[in-house]
């Protein structure tokens, strides 16, 4: 190719990505890093004027034991499969602050950190991290697992939580898998489940 010819494709080509990154619309959002770098945004339903958000408590009406369905609807982990079922029961108690905390009831995992947001009576998300020294799990490592929840409370004695959840094993990440969950609310005689966790 003569460099004529050659110095004109070299301009076409580099006319056409300035003409493309002039006219990019100024809120487009360009994205980089591996997939597990980016924050997923989560919008909440909109919230009621009347009522603001409270940090570190679940709203009121969550008080007492809650039987919950797990199922696991996606997975990028090789341990965790999806279709994968799961029981296990939470607790929600006031604590001396008047502050609604929750304590997942899952043999084996034990809740290092957790942060609450409520912005409704119905709704709260959750950020908590677990680690698991219980027997069950695939050995030869340190378990850990980083949960974000959203709970919404559909009736008196229903509830349901959708969840991601990246997995660690000695601090390397291995994946990210979503469930969806319902909750029940236990009556006084039922007894708090003992079912391990994934």
């Amino acid at each position: 190719m003569s460099s004529r010819p050659r110095f004109l494709l070299n301009y076409a080509i580099a006319a056409l990505t300035i003409w493309s990154v002039s006219y990019l619309p100024a809120q487009a959002k360009l994205l980089s890093g591996h997939i597990e770098q980016i924050k997923e945004v989560e919008t909440p339903q909109q919230e009621d004027p009347n009522t603001k958000s409270v940090s570190n408590s679940f709203p009121e009406n969550y008080i007492g034991v809650w039987h919950c369905q797990t199922l696991v609807t996606d997975s990028q982990v090789d341990t965790v499969v999806k279709g994968t079922s799961l029981a296990c029961d939470i607790q929600f108690v006031p604590d001396k602050t008047g502050k609604v905390t929750g304590q997942w009831i899952q043999p084996g995992w034990v809740e290092t950190q957790i942060s609450t947001l409520s912005w409704n009576p119905q709704e709260a998300k959750v950020d908590r991290t677990s680690y698991y020294f219980g027997q069950s799990m695939v050995q030869g490592g340190s378990w850990a697992c980083r949960s974000r929840d959203h709970f919404i409370q559909l009736s008196e004695t229903k509830m349901e939580c959708q969840s991601y959840i990246d997995q660690y094993i000695d601090g390397r990440y291995l994946g990210r898998y979503r469930t969806k969950s319902v909750l029940t609310r236990a009556t006084a005689n039922q007894v708090i489940s003992t079912t391990s966790a994934f």
